[in-house]
């Protein structure tokens, strides 16, 4: 008998701190831990981890449609999201892990204009890189009005230029029967008027041109006896 409580009396201490201990390991519930390499423990519904990830460019202008940027995320944990605020372009993820290590995605300019590009990693840590675009002079036509004055025989042809406003532009005319254009697009296009014309008659009709901003100008072409 004294052999059994001297066993259990040096034991007993051993067990008490074996116990405690693994109520204390008990007490830590669900939560977000980081090593040392950046590993990514179990999230919270909801939670995100301190700090953000860089969007790495050389250039974040853009000044033509079809313009394409490439991105590269730094920090945070693979896998990425990339997204964009906006319509005027896109986001394609061209690198998104092993066994690259590089995680890159190109965006592509559908329109001249602002716009911002979001990542985020898989722990709901996120950065923002912004889009700029110059701002542009209002469209306007060169010339800003064709007159054809008097006498004018046959058909007649002129030059119209876009200028300001957000390339590329379209063109278009309110009367396609008597005026032809060379093409819808580009900066400048050939009017053709066609006649014939009754004598001592007089004529207006428009051409229009359309940026990428929603923009237009008209040009106006008047005449007389064609």
């Amino acid at each position: 008998m004294k052999t059994i409580k001297i066993i259990a009396t040096v034991f007993t201490p051993f067990l008490i701190l074996l116990v405690a201990f693994a109520l204390m390991g008990c007490e830590d519930g669900p939560g977000t831990s980081v090593g040392d390499a950046g590993s990514v423990g179990t999230l919270e519904e909801g939670a995100s981890l301190p700090g953000g990830v860089d969007i790495i460019g050389e250039e974040t202008e853009i000044t033509h449609v079809g313009q394409t940027i490439e991105f590269e995320a730094k920090g945070g944990h693979w896998p990425y999201t990339w997204t964009v605020a906006h319509a005027s372009g896109t986001i394609t993820v061209m690198q998104n892990g092993p066994p690259h290590e590089v995680f890159t995605a190109v965006y592509e300019a559908l329109s001249v204009g602002a716009n911002t590009i979001s990542v985020e990693d898989s722990a709901g840590r996120t950065g923002t890189k912004e889009i700029t675009a110059p701002a542009a002079n209002a469209l306007a036509t060169l010339p800003t009005e064709v007159n054809f004055g008097t006498n004018v025989a046959g058909v007649a042809s002129f030059d119209i230029h876009a200028t300001g406003g957000i390339g590329p532009y379209t063109w278009s005319t309110d009367n396609p029967t008597r005026i032809d254009l060379s093409d819808t697009t580009g900066s400048k296009i050939t009017v053709t008027v066609k006649g014939p014309y009754p004598i001592d008659s007089e004529f207006k009709y428009n051409v229009y041109v359309f940026d990428q901003g929603e923009d237009s100008a008209t040009c106006p072409v008047t005449g007389e006896d064609f």
